[in-house]
């Protein structure tokens, strides 16, 4: 049997990506709710905490805790939160003044739902 001649092309030994799998927006819009919801609980929680005059060791843990890399305040600020919101479709100053109303009036937190209603996270009307 004859040996096969020596090529002088070099092989592809690139990795190949398998192709990208098909998003599913709604999942999409759902994580990012919660992302929002997420923040906007822990912020509640952070504040009501530094509210208090004294703190016992398990809530001086928890707010440490929530606060040791980054201040969630400081989410709906960022470029991240502007991202989302543009995903969603929303305003983000809406739900800035929402979260700050919510953060400023007394008893505001007990009053209110965990986190953001779907009506306070609805879709921008088409402009």
């Amino acid at each position: 049997m004859p040996i096969p001649p020596i090529s002088n092309e070099v092989p592809d030994t690139r990795l190949r990506r398998p192709e990208e799998p098909e998003i599913d927006p709604e999942s999409c819009r759902e994580l990012f709710c919660a992302i929002v919801g997420l923040a906007v609980k822990d912020s509640e929680h952070i504040k009501c905490l530094e509210d208090r005059p004294s703190l016992t060791a398990y809530e001086h843990k928890k707010l440490q805790q929530l606060t040791e890399d980054w201040h969630p305040a400081d989410f709906f600020d960022g470029v991240w939160f502007e991202d989302i919101c543009a995903m969603l479709n929303v305003q983000p100053d809406a739900i800035r003044s929402g979260v700050l109303a919510r953060r400023t009036v007394p008893g505001a937190q007990d009053s209110q739902p965990d986190c953001l209603t779907a009506r306070e996270i609805s879709p921008l009307p088409a402009a």
